[in-house]
């Protein structure tokens, strides 16, 4: 048989419903299998196998439905059974049965499925093709420049950007000659951000290193200082002319 994979739960139904696996308890365990009405939830289970009774008592899933006072509304049985003629996901309302009904929609045993138990009792539950969510499309993102100063340490402002910080970046680097080699250097860099709003972070960034907090929810907007935490490569060094970093954003709708 296939292994069927349930990732969500969808409750058409006035009722609450509990989902327990048999097979694999902890997948359901506790809330992580309560399924309030009318509502959908992140539930990942395998349905499991049973080709006859034995194999039954420990290798299905049991929903209970029941009403706001507790009064039992409804309970189905779940499993998946091959008959030698056909690979299927089955339910029943009373338990082990070997000519189990087939669950609605796609009942062919394998992949990836979402679950709903249905509105009309009498058409029980049915499986659906599970569609991946798409991955969010990427923030927004900008260099913020901040420039040496005489005593060595980098200003620099940023204008304009509606957004909100959720990552900043450590791009700082330079290229310089070491014993007649060319070679690019990473620093260590401590940035200090004042927003336009006033609130102010600051945080030590290792060389390359993309932080969160505790820039996280600053505008970008407002006024970047820092300074080098590592030590320049030759005594001759003065540090790159520039630090850029790279600054992830959420726009301010």
């Amino acid at each position: 048989m296939k292994v069927t994979a349930v990732h969500r739960v969808y409750n058409e139904t006035q009722f609450t419903w509990r989902v327990i696996n048999h097979e694999t308890p902890s997948d359901t365990k506790g809330d992580r299998g309560l399924i309030p009405p009318y509502a959908e939830k992140d539930v990942y289970f395998w349905v499991p196998w049973a080709t006859k009774r034995a194999d039954f008592r420990s290798h299905h899933v049991e929903l209970i439905g029941s009403g706001d006072d507790g009064t039992e509304s409804g309970r189905f049985f779940l499993w998946q059974h091959d008959d030698y003629a056909d690979d299927k996901v089955r339910f029943d309302r009373i338990g082990w049965n070997p000519h189990g009904e087939w669950v609605r929609g796609e009942p062919n045993g394998g992949g990836e499925r979402v679950m709903t138990i249905l509105a009309k009792n009498e058409d029980g539950i049915a499986l659906n093709v599970y569609k991946r969510p798409a991955p969010p499309p990427p923030l927004p993102s900008t260099g913020v420049t901040l420039f040496r100063q005489s005593d060595g340490t980098y200003e620099g402002s940023t204008f304009r950007y509606e957004g909100v910080i959720r990552s900043v970046e450590n791009t700082v680097s330079q290229t310089v000659s070491i014993s007649g080699e060319r070679r690019t250097v990473h620093y260590g860099f401590r940035v200090r951000l004042v927003d336009a709003n006033d609130n102010s972070a600051t945080t030590d960034m290792l060389p390359s290193e993309r932080v969160t907090d505790p820039l996280r929810g600053l505008l970008v907007e407002g006024k970047w200082t820092g300074q080098l935490i590592d030590p320049l490569p030759t005594p001759k060094a003065l540090g790159p002319d520039t630090a850029t970093l790279r600054v992830e954003y959420e726009v301010l709708k």
